[in-house]
């Protein structure tokens, strides 16, 4: 169960390092199997980030999050707390960064201190299972988080413009 609870962190963070990647593929998806879809979007397009230093700095600190979680001990809370304290300072760094004055890059950089912030709740999930604490209340909470964790992460995708995602 350790090894399982780890992968499922683990495999957010890998997922939070792979958003410029994500980002192309779910838009040549998008493309290729729902040209009426596409043609509506295009009428209401939300805005996009095009600056790459700010998307490469995003998903720089995701991967390196994601390599620290290889770090973690599997027994004991201690590892998943330095994590959690790893996420929040991340976290803290785009909160208290100037806001672009871009409304794409701004709104992406919103959603992705929503997106650590996402992280950490799934972080403190996993905490209360390496206490102990009721499985059956930790399962129903991993899956709510683990959704609302995909949600957002499909949210800084659809900020991110195809060409920074290089």
């Amino acid at each position: 169960m350790r090894l399982r609870t780890l992968s499922l962190l683990f495999l957010t963070l890998i997922v939070l390092a792979s958003i410029p990647a994500v980002s192309v593929l779910a838009r040549t998806a998008s493309t290729q199997h729902n040209y009426a879809m596409q043609e509506t979007a295009a009428a209401t397009t939300e805005p996009t980030c095009a600056d790459s230093k700010l998307v490469d700095e995003i998903s720089t600190d995701a991967k390196d999050l994601g390599d620290k979680l290889g770090t973690v001990a599997s027994t004991g809370a201690g590892g998943v707390y330095s994590m959690m304290i790893d996420i929040a300072n991340t976290r803290l760094k785009y909160e208290d960064m100037d806001t672009p004055s871009d409304l794409g890059c701004s709104y992406l950089v919103t959603e992705t201190i929503i997106l650590f912030a996402n992280v950490a709740d799934l972080g403190m999930v996993e905490m209360g299972s390496k206490l102990g604490l009721d499985q059956d209340m930790i399962a129903k909470n991993r899956q709510v988080v683990s959704d609302r964790l995909d949600k957002q992460v499909e949210k800084v995708n659809n900020l991110i413009k195809s060409d920074s995602a290089k």
